[in-house]
């Protein structure tokens, strides 16, 4: 994960870009374990 206020303003499109990334990938995860296992463990 990306450290707060890591002072880089240059690059913090970059990490948002990467973070909305790791956010997808991981709702991808959810949603195959959510399939496999039930919506059980998101309640």
């Amino acid at each position: 994960m990306w450290p707060v206020g890591c002072g880089e303003v240059e690059s913090k499109d970059f990490s948002h870009s990467r973070l909305r990334i790791h956010l997808l990938q991981a709702l991808e995860v959810i949603l195959f374990a959510s399939s496999k296992h039930g919506f059980d463990f998101m309640l």
